[in-house]
């Protein structure tokens, strides 16, 4: 049994009482592999991958180290009586190995399997599914020790000789679908159609925009905050600030370097795969830099800045007359701004 602190330990019943009877196998644990009553892989918090046998009892036990380094690791679960002699090791660093015992050396005798890997699961035999920090998922086999694995050649391998063949169906089915991946969702067809699954994956850009958008437009940076009602309130006010500039976006790119004629852009590409397509007004207010009414275009933050300009001036005259507050008159550019967002220039000054 493995407990929240990292402790692991052998338990035995009848069970009832809370600890049960129990003797501590190791400390500092991350994940284990049970073999037997008296033996067990124990990966450690530090990474050290451990055979540990019994009696329990004692911390750290006997044991001896199989590897170092280690992320996860599989088991040959060995035959009644014996010891494990073999364990894939996936390495911090992306390795995966194949090691093979003896134990007590680091690193023991091993074959690498394959680099740049995530996770990994065995299958039987010499095949082993293997997912890569690209995202590519392979079916590796064959003889380990060349990287990557073996996957489109057949191999002879005998004392003295070393003959290899191509498997061209298999290279010319993949090469078919170089560059082609599936996009899969749970959303029946009737809710989510097929152009609007690569749509909505097309906008996960958004949420690179979203940071983007933070550490530059708003300059909300991220702040270190311990507590967690203090995580959560930083968190909803970059949500909030981000919020509000998407929809002052939305009412102001008439004026912006931004696409407002997004119907017309999507009409311009031939299906939702293709590369996106600037409407035709977008590209003549680029061309321009010039709005239909002859104002200058903005991107958002030199507009933010144009309409800084606007304040109140706090007037006090001689004479012991009363003081007032006098706003500064908008350009028509301005003008033009606050009408799009709906909102007096005024900031609620009579």
């Amino acid at each position: 049994m493995l407990g929240q602190d990292g402790n692991l330990w052998f338990e035995q019943g009848p069970w009832g009482n809370v600890p049960p009877s129990r003797h501590q196998v190791d400390a500092l644990v991350a994940d284990f592999f049970p073999i037997s009553a008296t033996e067990a892989v124990v990966l450690g918090t530090d990474g050290n991958l451990w055979l540990a046998q019994g009696p329990w009892g004692t911390v750290p036990p006997s044991r001896q180290q199989i590897d170092g380094n280690a992320a996860s690791f599989f088991v040959f679960e060995p035959a009644a009586g014996q010891s494990v002699v073999q364990a894939y090791v996936l390495g911090t660093d992306g390795n995966l190995w194949l090691a093979q015992g003896p134990w007590a050396t680091v690193p023991p005798k091993r074959a690498q399997i394959d680099g740049n890997m995530l996770a990994f699961q065995p299958i039987g035999g010499d095949d082993c599914y293997i997912l890569g920090q690209d995202r590519n998922l392979w079916l590796a086999h064959g003889r380990w020790g060349t990287v990557p694995p073996n996957k489109h050649f057949d191999l002879q391998i005998s004392d003295d000789s070393l003959t290899f063949t191509r498997k061209d169906d298999q290279i010319a089915a993949e090469a078919a679908l170089d560059g082609i991946y599936v996009l899969r969702t749970s959303l029946p067809e009737q809710r989510l159609g097929r152009d609007d699954v690569v749509g909505r994956y097309k906008d996960l850009a958004d949420v690179e925009r979203f940071f983007r958008t933070l550490n530059t437009e708003l300059d909300v940076r991220p702040i270190r905050h311990r507590l967690a009602d203090r995580v959560r309130a930083h968190m909803f006010l970059r949500m909030l600030s981000y919020y509000i500039s998407w929809h002052m976006k939305q009412a102001l790119a008439p004026i912006l370097f931004a696409d407002n004629d997004k119907p017309a852009a999507a009409a311009k590409r031939p299906n939702p795969v293709a590369a996106a397509q600037r409407s035709d007004e977008a590209l003549t207010k680029a061309a321009r830099k010039r709005t239909h009414d002859d104002y200058p275009v903005h991107s958002f933050t030199s507009l933010l800045a144009d309409l800084a300009t606007i304040c109140a001036n706090q007037v006090q005259p001689t004479d012991d007359l009363p003081a007032f507050t006098k706003i500064t008159t908008p350009t028509p550019l301005q003008r033009q701004a606050f009408e799009l967002l709906d909102l007096s220039h005024r900031h609620g000054l009579a």
